[in-house]
């Protein structure tokens, strides 16, 4: 359930490319559940080393996705 809503055009300045506790500061939501969320394929991340990155277009397309649910 999303409790907001997000216009990416207001997000410009957002870096590209989030690590998960951004995500989930963002969010307002604990980082295990980031990782849950890629785990599941909900959202969609890579690795850089054995860190998880997050591209900003793909958290804002999970939140439209949620947001028409």
């Amino acid at each position: 359930m999303l409790y907001f809503s997000v216009f990416p055009d207001e997000y410009q300045d957002f870096p590209a490319i989030l690590k998960p506790s951004e995500v989930a500061e963002f969010l307002c939501i604990h980082k295990n559940t980031v990782y849950k969320l890629i785990r599941r394929g909900n959202l969609p991340a890579f690795r850089v080393g054995k860190s998880w990155r997050i591209q900003r277009n793909d958290l804002f397309h999970l939140l439209e996705r949620s947001e028409s649910e």
